[in-house]
């Protein structure tokens, strides 16, 4: 058994764990609770998890197609959580009718900046090792 394939089943347990976990929390308070303050931070809780357990093997197999390998864990789950609280955000902005057009660009756009700033500068501090 390969390394490679080691680390793969790893990825897509915790993608399983992350999005059974998010889609399950999503489904029992959209069903069982009225929209109250403590169930609306749990509906986004729920959202930013399931999103970031979705986001996990794409984002695998992009960083496989364009570097050759795949990247570590804790860049994978920071791009992971960044996912999960963009489209948390989004949602957030569309319940007050916020979320135009321009809005979620620039917030994508910021997003892609603090991923770039923490690929840049996340890198430099571990090359050392």
């Amino acid at each position: 058994m390969s390394r490679a394939a080691l680390r793969w089943r790893e990825v897509l347990a915790a993608a399983a764990l992350l999005s059974g976990l998010g889609l399950g929390t999503l489904a029992y308070v959209v069903r069982y609770h009225y929209p109250t303050l403590p169930a609306r931070w749990v509906f986004f809780w729920a959202l930013i998890v399931a999103v970031a357990g979705l986001s996990l093997t794409p984002l695998a197999l992009l960083h496989r197609r364009f570097t050759g390998h795949l990247p570590p864990r804790p860049t994978l789950a920071r791009e992971g959580l960044l996912a999960g609280a963009f489209v948390a955000l989004w949602a957030w902005l569309q319940m007050d009718r916020l979320a135009s057009p321009g809005v979620v660009a620039a917030l994508g756009a910021a997003f892609v900046l603090v991923e770039l700033a923490g690929l840049l500068w996340g890198g430099r501090r571990t090359s050392g090792r």
